[in-house]
């Protein structure tokens, strides 16, 4: 979840004036009713003109609604949002910042930007991991890869407030991390980044493969067939591995999926090999190429001597 821009200063302005004057008609509108009820107590009283400044508002406001192009919905929407200068927000919104790595805090009904809590990333607002030898510097730092990567960015997905049976208690705010993580999923440069294994570009993500060492390296691999063959000749300590499931094109462990080999299916560097989440949907596709069923484990072992390869 990510943070939306609002409008440019102009249509700020514009909207200010708007619930200025609304607000301003609904204080002339109570002094015309306190005026009527002053009246009835004392028949002497001389009639109030306010009814006249009330009307005079609403022209004023309707002068503008028009000028502007708002209908009735419109000024509606904005008087049920709009919060004086020195008032609160009803309510108070923690937004994942997306790939800025931070929190951004909103209020609402106004939408308007509170706070950005530094989190994976050095944020200048509040000084967050600026300066070598800040205590959230040293923080940020405890969050580096063990193969000593630096991580200064993040992306924040998914706040979650703590709490207590079950109703939230304000104690403690959480956020996943799912750039960098040694199990988050690859980020890969699709049409720039090598395939370990081929040496050609991985341009196609839904046959794309990747693996992660344990010391957080990650390798890539543009085909499935092409992650097979490179870990029986580098066998590395590797720490998970990912394929692309064929019916949806998302990332799974691969040690999960259920895979189909054929050369009937055109795959980057013609293995032949996809994945699937689900058995049924391999099923269905060995059913209709004639082709058999393999789990991680048997695509991983020498005696697979049938696997589908590239051939130079």
């Amino acid at each position: 979840m990510n943070g939306s821009e609002i409008g440019g200063s102009i249509h700020k302005g514009s909207k200010r004036s708007l619930y200025v004057a609304m607000s301003i008609m609904a204080l002339v509108l109570l002094v015309a009713v306190a005026g009527c009820s002053k009246n009835e107590e004392d028949p002497t009283a001389v009639p109030a003109k306010s009814s006249d400044s009330g009307s005079q508002v609403a022209s004023s406001v309707s002068a503008i609604a028009a000028e502007r192009g708002l209908t009735e919905a419109d000024i509606e929407a904005a008087v049920k949002t709009f919060v004086a200068s020195g008032g609160r927000d009803e309510y108070i919104q923690f937004a994942s910042g997306g790939h800025n790595g931070q929190v951004l805090v909103i209020g609402i009904p106004l939408m308007r930007l509170l706070k950005v809590i530094g989190v994976f990333t050095p944020e200048p607002w509040q000084g967050w991991a600026i300066g070598d030898a800040t205590e959230s510097s040293k923080i940020l730092d405890g969050g580096n890869l063990p193969n000593g990567q630096e991580l200064t960015w993040g992306d924040t997905h998914h706040p979650a407030l703590s709490e207590t049976a079950g109703d939230y208690d304000g104690e403690w705010l959480f956020i996943n991390e799912k750039a960098n993580g040694i199990e988050a999923t690859p980020e890969i440069a699709y049409g720039e980044v090598i395939c370990e294994q081929c040496g050609m570009i991985v341009s196609d993500e839904s046959q794309a493969a990747a693996y992660r060492l344990a010391d957080g390296g990650l390798r890539i691999f543009d085909d499935l067939g092409d992650i097979v063959l490179y870990h029986r000749i580098n066998p590395e300590d590797v720490y998970i591995f990912w394929v692309h499931d064929y019916q949806t094109g998302e990332w799974m462990h691969a040690p999960d999926a259920f895979y189909v080999a054929t050369y009937d299916l055109v795959t980057p560097m013609s293995h032949g090999i996809v994945a699937f989440t689900y058995e049924a949907g391999a099923e269905h596709l060995a059913e209709e190429h004639g082709a058999p069923i393999y789990r991680w484990k048997d695509l991983v072992s020498d005696s697979l001597m049938d696997l589908p390869r590239h051939v130079d």
